[in-house]
C-alpha cells in the first residue's frame, strides 16, 4: 500500500484531471470512485485470497519449463472465462486455468522473464518489451536473443493501438527471414529454428472490436495530451466518456465494456488463428494478466490480487 503522502497527492492529481474534463458529475464520481477503491482499500481484495487462488498450476513455472512451448502466444489483459468462452468457436486444443505472478504487465514480465533465453525471439506489440530502453523494472535487452519491435512501425493511431494485423504481418516476415537463413546455413550441425514469444496487445483496451473506436481513440488523444494522467489511468478517464455517451452509469458501462472486450478478444484470435499454419511445433496461448470488466465497481487492471485479473489461459493449440 502506498504512504499516506503519495496517496494523498495521487488522489489530489486525479481530481484535478477529472475537474478538467468535460463531463457530467455522475461519470467524474464514478471515476474518483475506482480511483479511490483502488488505491485507498487493496486490503479488501486480499482477505480470503486463499480461497480465491486454491492450488492453481503457476503460469510461470509452465513458461519456464523446458519444452513446454515452441511457440509462446501472449494475449494482453486476457482472463480466463471470457477466453474459455469464446476459443472453441476459433481454435481446437486443450485449455488449462493457470496462477499469472501479477495483474499488470511489467511486474508479469519482471517476475516471469527472470533470466536469459538464449534461442528465444520475442515478437512485441507492446512498448514494455522493447530493444532499445529498460520499461519500468523490466529491460528486454541482452535478454532474448532478439526481440522484434513491431510496436514502433505497427503502432495505428486511428485505433490508438497496435492492431493483430500487423503482428502477424512482422511474425510472417520474420519466419520468411528465418527459413531463407536456413537454407544458406544448412549443413550437419546447424541451429534449430528459434523459440517464438508472440505478444499482441489485444484483448487489451482500447477494445478494437467495436465499431466507434476511432472515436475513443480520439478521446484518449485528446486526454493524454491536456492531462497529466499516466498510460495506466487513461483507460479509466475514457470511461467518463463512455458513461455519459451510455447515459446509464456503471451497469450500462460494464455490459458494453464486455461486449466490445469479447468482440475484441475473437478479433484476435481470428489472427492468430489466420498465423497458425505459418507456426511450427508446440503452440501454447497465455496472458500476462487479466481484466476487470465491472467486477467489484472496477474496470481495466489496477495492482490487486483479485481472480478476474490472476486467473489467465493455457491453451495448447491442436
Amino acid at each position: 500500500m502506498l504512504a499516506p503522502v503519495q496517496l494523498l497527492r495521487g488522489l489530489a492529481r486525479n481530481v484535478r484531471d477529472v475537474l478538467k474534463v468535460g463531463s457530467s458529475t455522475r461519470a467524474k464520481l464514478a471515476y474518483l470512485r475506482q480511483k479511490a477503491v483502488a488505491e485507498l482499500n487493496p486490503w479488501r481484495f486480499s482477505r480470503g485470497l486463499e480461497k480465491a487462488f486454491p492450488s492453481f498450476t503457476e503460469q510461470t513455472s509452465l513458461i519456464n519449463s523446458p519444452g513446454a512451448w515452441d511457440v509462446l502466444i501472449v494475449l494482453d489483459a486476457c482472463r480466463h472465462d471470457v477466453f474459455e468462452n469464446v476459443v472453441h468457436d476459433l481454435l481446437d486444443g486443450s485449455l488449462a486455468r493457470v496462477r499469472s505472478p501479477a495483474s499488470m504487465t511489467i511486474p508479469w514480465l519482471k517476475r516471469t522473464w527472470h533470466g536469459t533465453y538464449r534461442g528465444v525471439t520475442y515478437v512485441s506489440a507492446h512498448p514494455y518489451v522493447n530493444s532499445m530502453t529498460p520499461m519500468g523494472s523490466f529491460d528486454a535487452r541482452g535478454k532474448f536473443s532478439a526481440v522484434i519491435d513491431v510496436w514502433r512501425n505497427g503502432f495505428d493511431f486511428s485505433y490508438g493501438t497496435t492492431p493483430p494485423w500487423n503482428v502477424n504481418k512482422a511474425v510472417k516476415r520474420l519466419l520468411l527471414s528465418l527459413r531463407a537463413r536456413r537454407v544458406v546455413r544448412r549443413r550437419p550441425g546447424a541451429k534449430r529454428r528459434p523459440k517464438l514469444v508472440i505478444h499482441y496487445v489485444q484483448p487489451h483496451f482500447p477494445y478494437i472490436g467495436v465499431e466507434d473506436v476511432r472515436r475513443i481513440a480520439r478521446v484518449m488523444r485528446v486526454l493524454k495530451e491536456r492531462l497529466s494522467v499516466r498510460s495506466l489511468e487513461l483507460g479509466h478517464l475514457v470511461n467518463i466518456y463512455l458513461i455519459d455517451k451510455l447515459d446509464g452509469g456503471l451497469e450500462n458501462l460494464a455490459r458494453f465494456l464486455r461486449r466490445s472486450y469479447e468482440e475484441t478478444l475473437r478479433l484476435v484470435l481470428e489472427h492468430v488463428a489466420l498465423l497458425l499454419e505459418d507456426l511450427r511445433g508446440r503452440v501454447v496461448i497465455t496472458a500476462d494478466h487479466g481484466e476487470l470488466l465491472g467486477e467489484h465497481g472496477l474496470f481495466f487492471h489496477l495492482p490487486l490480487p483479485l481472480p478476474e485479473l490472476r486467473h489467465v489461459p493455457w491453451f495448447v493449440v491442436r
